[in-house]
């Protein structure tokens, strides 16, 4: 039952980061395939980053007792900038939401030639399902999609790779990531924390204890590494060709042959249901915990919400939004292991 739980941790750990731009392989070429063979050493980092981090974070919510990600970022910065924080964040959840669902609806539409509001109508009805059973929902949720996509995706990579490998020297790197493969490594965590320690802070530690939380962030750090270090591998195998393509792992797939196209367009929108519906649970304990309504009336309000802002389309949406969420990352890196040194320090001094 416990190594259950610990899966489920894990999983639903993967499925708030793993997203769009992880599955679709253009994080992955901008943050790590750009640095050729010190791509490997970056993403291995990353993961590593993934699963510590993610084990202080759920520390320090069982030890504070935070609830929610409002509780959680006021621990960590204060009452006045972590109310500015939490603002923001939940700006970043509900604009991250839209993105998701404007991606089911693009990859409906190019992918399997269904058209673009039904695809999305049809994606916010898995979240709904997901929503209104809760935590266990989202856990189940998780449990079910993210080792499916992580074995499809993991299937193509590998087959990709027996292919043959080419090494690869940098080339059209983003300016705003810098040509230093360790410092693209960093960012690369800072982007993606933001969404993983509201995932976190937000689930119930009573019910699941510190241990189980602690494994499971672990266990879900140390599989996003691995899995990303596959898909590197397969996004070099032929880089010339993927660098200037919105979603590289869809032409990885085409090489080898076209219903992998359709396999992967597939294992793409199960990604953005992921991330969509652990964006949308933070949202609801946020708007339940402010205001006196009902799960159901919450959950049909925040997800009809999204819809206007999914019409405006996936890419226009990831070009002007996706560049500004990274920005709080480094500070809450920083606060995190900050006060994780600092009450290890007044714990032992305690003791003296």
């Amino acid at each position: 039952m416990k190594n259950n739980a610990i899966l489920k941790i894990a999983a639903t750990y993967i499925g708030a980061i793993i997203g769009a731009g992880f599955a679709s392989g253009q994080e992955l070429v901008q943050f790590f395939a750009n640095y050729g063979s010190k791509g490997f050493a970056g993403i291995l980092l990353a993961g590593a980053g993934f699963a510590i981090l993610g084990a202080l974070i759920v520390r320090i919510v069982v030890s504070e007792k935070t609830r929610g990600y409002e509780d959680f970022f006021k621990v960590l910065l204060g009452k006045k900038v972590g109310w500015l924080i939490q603002i923001w964040v939940t700006l970043t959840l509900f604009i991250g939401l839209s993105i998701m669902f404007a991606g089911c609806g693009s990859i409906f539409r190019e992918q399997f030639q269904i058209p673009y509001v039904l695809g999305v109508f049809i994606s916010m009805l898995f979240v709904a399902i997901a929503l209104f059973n809760g935590e266990n929902g989202l856990l189940n949720f998780n449990m079910y999609l993210v080792p499916v996509l992580t074995i499809i995706i993991f299937g193509i990579s590998l087959y990709t790779i027996t292919k043959g490998f080419k090494a690869i020297s940098i080339a059209n790197i983003n300016p705003l990531i810098g040509t230093n493969w360790l410092k693209a490594s960093i960012l690369y965590v800072s982007y993606n924390i933001v969404t993983g320690s509201v995932v976190l802070s937000s689930l119930s530690y009573e019910k699941l204890g510190k241990k189980t939380l602690t494994y499971g962030c672990i266990l879900g750090g140390c599989c996003l590494g691995f899995l990303g270090l596959v898909m590197v591998g397969s996004l070099m195998v032929d880089f010339t060709s993927l660098d200037e393509l919105d979603i590289p792992m869809i032409f990885v797939a085409g090489e080898i042959n076209n219903l992998s196209i359709y396999l992967y367009g597939a294992v793409l929108w199960l990604a953005m249901l992921t991330t969509a519906a652990a964006n949308a649970f933070c949202l609801l304990r946020r708007i339940t915990s402010v205001w006196n309504i009902s799960n159901w009336f919450a959950g049909l309000l925040l997800i009809f919400s999204s819809f206007p802002v999914a019409m405006l389309g996936f890419q226009g949406l990831i070009a002007n939004f996706y560049p500004i969420f990274g920005y709080v990352g480094l500070v809450l890196i920083i606060a995190i292991v900050f006060h994780t040194v600092r009450n290890n320090i007044l714990s032992l001094t305690s003791k003296w």
